[in-house]
């Protein structure tokens, strides 16, 4: 069973922008979702457990990461999609 630990820098500088315009934190939550998406497809992830070290105040800087949680935002971001949909009909 894999304990994958994600370490990532939340300092102010992690603020600043990127030709693209895109914050440097910004990136780096992509970068982790993608991985995560693409470690789900594999049958051998099952027992992946997921951490994550930022740079907050001891001890609010290690998080654990739960299939649930994992589950939780799935539907969150579901949720905005389909909301999304809504009221751009609403706007036809």
């Amino acid at each position: 069973m894999p304990i994958l630990l994600f370490l990532i820098d939340t300092s102010a500088s992690m603020n600043q922008r990127t030709y693209l315009g895109t914050s440097y934190l910004d990136i780096a939550k992509g970068a982790v979702e993608i991985f995560m998406k693409l470690r789900a497809r594999d049958p051998a992830s099952r027992g992946d457990r997921y951490m994550l070290v930022t740079f907050d105040e001891p001890p609010y800087g290690i998080k654990r990461i739960t299939k649930k949680a994992i589950r939780m935002e799935k539907m969150k971001n579901e949720h905005k999609s389909a909301s999304n949909i809504k009221g751009d009909c609403k706007n036809l």
